[in-house]
């Protein structure tokens, strides 16, 4: 894409505050240079598609900057537009065009894409620059913040159901009848956040651990040998383990 003329260039070149990357001519050829240091480049395989689309709509800057001038004609900064827009005045909160306009924008399929655009600033293919900071920094604090809100609210909802009564010994068809597919299952209703995170956790790869080596008995005197299984085996290896844990995903 060609260079922007200097005086069209809403952010003239520069790294605002670390949370831009300067216009580039063309993408450089260089692969991205190993990165010792946890920063928010190593969710990069976690990213979905970091294809910005904006080659479809040649008037979309044009659009965004005259929107920008209007806002700077009126002294509105944009974090105040969103603010208003977002519940944070009662005027605009109880107007029927804002709130129809609010609804619109947060039912839109486009809104987890912007999300993930502000934790994780997309870059260009085949750079070697290091990614825009973006609101990795609050976005990660509003999640962790959030988890952990919804998480408590739930396990308050789910402790009723793993209390067992101290005033009486516990029946034999109780202990019989307790499953961990019982518990999964309640848990998976009553905690849904929870659930998936516990979930997400027990199906990362680390956790997926790979046995090449199974250990099976031997017919002659009953001792333990080792055989290498297939791939197939392995992963019913690793079903088995999260059924075993209770972590299986119910349909």
């Amino acid at each position: 894409m060609p260079r922007l003329p200097q005086e069209d260039n809403l952010f003239d070149n520069r790294d605002l505050e670390g949370n831009e990357y300067p216009v580039e001519d063309e993408p450089d050829s260089e692969p991205d240079e190993p990165n010792n240091t946890v920063d928010i480049d190593i969710l990069d395989r976690e990213l979905p598609s970091e294809d910005v689309e904006d080659d479809r709509n040649p008037r979309t800057l044009a659009n965004v900057k005259a929107v920008l001038d209007k806002l700077d004609e009126l002294n509105f900064k944009l974090i105040d537009f969103l603010d208003a827009l977002s519940w944070g005045h009662s005027g605009c909160t109880q107007d029927a065009k804002v709130r129809n306009e609010r609804t619109v924008m947060l039912q839109d399929r486009k809104l987890p894409k912007i999300l993930w655009h502000w934790a994780i600033p997309p870059r260009r293919k085949g750079s070697n620059k290091k990614r825009a900071t973006g609101a990795s920094t609050v976005m990660k604090e509003f999640a962790v913040g959030y988890i952990k809100n919804f998480a408590s609210k739930e396990l308050e909802i789910l402790a009723p159901h793993l209390f067992s009564d101290t005033s009486e010994d516990v029946r034999t068809e109780t202990l019989v009848s307790t499953s961990f597919s019982t518990l999964a299952s309640k848990m998976q209703t009553l905690a849904p956040i929870l659930w998936d995170v516990l979930v997400n956790f027990a199906e990362r790869p680390s956790n997926l651990v790979e046995e090449p080596w199974a250990r099976t008995t031997s017919k002659s005197d009953g001792s333990w040998r080792y055989q290498r299984q297939d791939r197939s085996k392995r992963e019913t290896v690793n079903k088995r383990r999260r059924v075993r844990y209770g972590l299986h995903v119910i349909s």
